[in-house]
């Protein structure tokens, strides 16, 4: 996990992030956090990595609310499966 905070960016001399994050600049302003899409495509583009393993996020709390969601959707879908082996199980039985 990188974690960059104020004034560290160790790739600015290095990539293109600037002139991407203009091209998209009306995007990543106007569909907050719809836009969220965009910066994770750019940085995935960056540092060469799959889309999906990047969260991009404006503080912890943005963070934690993604990775709850998460969680939550999981905790869900293994209680709705346990329920419905449960329900065959008895049919079968």
């Amino acid at each position: 996990m990188l974690d960059y905070c104020y004034l560290v960016n160790p790739y600015f001399n290095r990539s293109s992030i600037i002139a991407d994050m203009q091209e998209f600049f009306p995007v990543l302003v106007s569909e907050y956090p719809s836009g969220m899409g965009v910066n994770s495509l750019l940085a995935s583009k960056c540092w060469n990595i799959k889309q999906e393993y990047v969260i991009p996020g404006n503080g912890a709390a943005e963070l934690i609310k993604v990775l709850m969601e998460d969680l939550l959707m999981n905790v869900f879908l293994l209680l709705f499966l346990r329920k419905l082996i449960f329900v065959m199980m008895k049919m079968i039985l």
